[in-house]
């Protein structure tokens, strides 16, 4: 996943900035995936869910 993607899903329960993604990232030890300076950059497939757990979210909502 990138960041795009990232913010995407979780746009529907709380909307994120690109900063705020990187501070979860640092905060949750979530690291790209991939080779190094790899653009755009991947993350975990459940760096999302990870997220919004810590946010305590629920796991996979998606309200419309």
């Amino acid at each position: 996943m990138t960041v795009e993607q990232i913010m995407e899903e979780l746009k529907p329960e709380k909307p994120v900035s690109r900063d705020t993604i990187y501070e979860y990232f640092k905060k949750l030890g979530i690291r790209p995936v991939g080779q190094f300076r790899q653009r755009p950059q991947q993350y975990p497939d459940d760096a999302a869910t990870v997220i919004r757990s810590a946010l305590g979210l629920p796991a996979n909502s998606k309200r419309r």
